[in-house]
């Protein structure tokens, strides 16, 4: 997900200068709403988040999830609350290994290029 400097450590905790994110079961979670919004996602799953922040874009400050390469969520909406705000990275997580990829090319490829 994504989360504002000095925002809490746990994505999804209810706070409400907390973050956005997706969970492994297949929820938005934005401040205490949980929408169900795509599928689940687990082990050996490759997953991407995408922030579109282009204002040409129809999807213009909205967030996607991608697993193994194939959009599994509708474009879901960047709060107003953060909208503006620089926004972080962040990853909340147990009992799981990860790997994180923040360089050119993606793990799985993309439908599209950026």
């Amino acid at each position: 997900g994504l989360s504002p400097a000095r925002s809490s450590l746990l994505l999804g905790d209810g706070s409400p200068d907390g973050g956005v994110a997706f969970d492994s079961e297949g929820f938005f979670l934005s401040g205490k709403t949980r929408s169900k919004v795509s599928q689940k996602f687990g082990r050996d799953a490759t997953v991407a988040l995408l922030v579109n922040l282009d204002p040409a874009s129809p999807n213009a400050n909205t967030l996607s999830l991608f697993k193994d390469g194939k959009r599994v969520s509708q474009p879901q909406a960047i709060p107003e609350s953060l909208k503006g705000k620089v926004l972080h990275p962040h990853v909340t997580y147990k009992n799981v290994s990860l790997q994180v990829n923040f360089g050119p090319e993606p793990l799985a490829p993309l439908p599209f290029k950026c």
